[in-house]
């Protein structure tokens, strides 16, 4: 639902023709850590670890001042299955 809500807002930004007051902001994104697994199986990758950045940088022993913003971040590491 998320996604067409996103589609409407933008088709209404279109029609207005107002700049987008977001067009700034970093991107980030929506995928969650099984629906990436299922997007990726089909093209062959098999998914062998999934860690929020926050987890990552502890394990690597990295100073970490902005707890919130690392916890939000994730890094996915696929290999070709098979």
């Amino acid at each position: 639902m998320g996604g067409r809500r996103a589609l409407i807002a933008k088709g209404l930004a279109t029609l207005s023709r107002r700049p987008n007051p977001f067009a700034g902001e970093p991107r980030r994104s929506a995928w969650m850590p099984d629906s990436l697994r299922a997007l990726l199986s089909p093209a062959g990758l098999r998914v062998t670890s999934d860690d929020d950045l926050l987890t990552l940088s502890e394990r690597l022993g990295l100073p970490v001042r902005h707890r919130q913003s690392v916890r939000s971040g994730r890094v996915a590491v696929a290999v070709a299955a098979g």
